[in-house]
């Protein structure tokens, strides 16, 4: 069986790099990684990947509302709907976003936003050890309560709401040494 998992590979983002769902699972096969870019006017190398896969995982991230991917997912979407599955991808923006892509016709579609007509599937990046040896430590950073964690890569780029509950508390993955892999922002309940 030939996947493809597709997802931002190419970047310092560590949530980014911990988005690709096929990372978490043991699989009788060793699946191939592409970069979502790598598909906007692929190699002969890479269109012919492409094309022997069985399916493709595209996902996760915040790929769905950024200009910089449309090409890429055009292209996916419009040459292999019948074999592409969207696992956890969404928008980096709170509050409504519009689609560019046409996923209609996609075999299989998830989404980390709610209040989308998606069916909802968490991004991959929770599945990461790093959010679980974070949990284990918690009483030494963070006394209780709902955080967020953020990717603080020094960029201010991702605005998370506050899902209406006063003085929430955030934290930034760089914090922890060992925290390296968290998604760009994850609500954890702590």
């Amino acid at each position: 069986m030939k996947i493809v998992n597709i997802h931002r590979k190419k970047t310092p983002n560590q949530g980014d790099l911990a988005s690709a769902p096929l990372k978490y699972f043991n699989l009788p096969f060793d699946p191939v990684y592409f970069d979502i870019l790598d598909c906007f006017n692929p190699s002969n190398r890479i269109r012919q990947l492409l094309d022997k896969a069985e399916y493709l995982v595209i996902g996760g991230g915040g790929l769905l509302d950024n200009p910089k991917f449309h090409g890429s997912l055009d292209f996916l979407f419009k040459k292999f709907p019948e074999k592409s599955i969207i696992w956890g991808v969404g928008s980096n923006f709170v509050g409504d976003f519009i689609l560019k892509n046409d996923m209609s016709s996609i075999l299989k579609v998830g989404v980390r936003d709610v209040n989308t007509s998606r069916q909802w599937v968490p991004c991959a990046s929770c599945l990461s050890k790093d959010l679980i040896k974070f949990k284990a430590y918690r009483n030494l950073y963070y006394k209780g309560g709902i955080g967020i964690l953020e990717n603080n890569s020094g960029q201010d780029i991702i605005k998370v709401s506050d899902f209406g509950i006063p003085n929430i508390r955030r934290l930034g993955n760089k914090k922890f040494p060992w925290l390296k892999s968290s998604s760009s922002f994850q609500v954890v309940i702590l």
